[in-house]
């Protein structure tokens, strides 16, 4: 403890960092945007503060450019789209085979981040598919 205070608070998670909470037992795909510039991302899915699954694209997003991963559609797809949504690449094939790629929530706490070679900070949206069981 200190003696003295200051106006600063801690936060439980960090830029390039969204946290989803579910409270289906399903799993629920998901939907991961990546915008540029970033310079060989990686996208990572933590459940309950551990490491659960891990992507990586190998290859340079410009500034006015996304990188889109998306489970929420069959076939699953990891692109590249332009300033207005198009597609300017199918870039599945220049991904990291070694690791899942695509991410489905997990009841719980579900955190995904992303980082990058890069210096700059990197912006992401995660749009989620909640699933639930039906009788």
């Amino acid at each position: 403890m200190y003696p003295y205070t200051y106006n600063y608070a801690y936060a439980e998670v960090s830029q390039n960092t969204l946290v989803i909470e579910s409270d289906s037992y399903e799993d629920s795909p998901c939907k991961v945007t990546i915008f540029g510039p970033c310079l060989n991302p990686v996208w990572k899915h933590y459940v309950d503060n551990e490491l659960f699954e891990t992507g990586r694209y190998e290859g340079l997003i410009m500034a006015d450019h996304k990188l889109v991963v998306d489970a929420t559609g069959i076939p699953y797809s990891i692109t590249e789209r332009g300033a207005a949504d198009d597609i300017v690449a199918d870039r599945y094939q220049l991904c990291d085979f070694t690791t899942e790629r695509f991410f489905h929530l997990k009841h719980g706490s579900n955190r995904l981040s992303v980082s990058h070679d890069g210096l700059n900070t990197v912006k992401m949206m995660v749009e989620g598919k909640i699933s639930y069981e039906t009788v």
